[in-house]
């Protein structure tokens, strides 16, 4: 699995995940104490931001990892198989959804807090990456402070291209080449984009 270790102009340096975690405490009658009680309400999902490759044969999750920590799974639907292919501390990024763009790459998101000037500041950042883990690109735009960008359309059926809207353009992207077209150059009126799915 790798970690991730590169972030973005804004946010700090990645630490590495750390391995151990500890036991919860029971009462001496077996039954759950106020303690555990506390521990089972604030632990995390296992696995949440669930989705399923265009061929139907995988998934791929965010799950917790020790600590702060988040992981990315990918899990076989044949045999249930699943291997964890990306990995970050939460000190200070935490993923927060990965989705695929076709069978072998994928799209992810991260984000963080971070101090600036005594105030909290949020940042997030979009990378592409395979479905090993390796080639790990980001795609989103290299001058932005808080958000680099989002995904307006996935594009299915249009290979390993999504639509992106990026330093307040619209453009089509390629998650593996980084190849982009623009499709809607920057207008000063328009705070945001959307797109619209038509059923033929």
């Amino acid at each position: 699995m790798r970690l991730l270790n590169f972030l973005a102009t804004g946010l700090a340096g990645a630490a590495t995940i750390a391995s151990a975690q500890t036991g919860q405490p029971t009462s001496m009658s077996g039954a759950p104490t106020i303690a555990d009680d506390a521990i089972a309400f604030g632990a995390r999902e296992a696995a949440q931001q669930m989705d399923l490759s265009p061929d139907g044969t995988k998934i791929v999750y965010v799950g917790p990892g020790p600590g702060r920590s988040t992981i990315v799974h990918v899990a076989s639907l044949a045999d249930g198989a699943s291997k964890e292919i990306l990995g970050s501390p939460g000190t200070p990024e935490s993923l927060n959804w990965c989705s695929w763009v076709s069978n072998s790459r994928m799209v992810c998101s991260y984000s963080a807090i971070k101090m600036d000037g005594g105030i909290p500041i949020g940042f997030s950042r979009l990378i592409s990456l395979n479905e090993d883990g390796t080639d790990i690109k980001r795609i989103g735009s290299r001058t932005a402070y808080q958000s680099d960008g989002y995904v307006l359309d996935w594009l299915p059926g249009n290979g390993e291209n999504i639509l992106m809207s990026r330093n307040g353009a619209v453009e089509k992207v390629n998650v593996r080449t980084l190849r982009s077209t623009q499709v809607e150059a920057s207008r000063a009126a328009a705070a945001s984009y959307m797109t619209m799915v038509r059923v033929t």
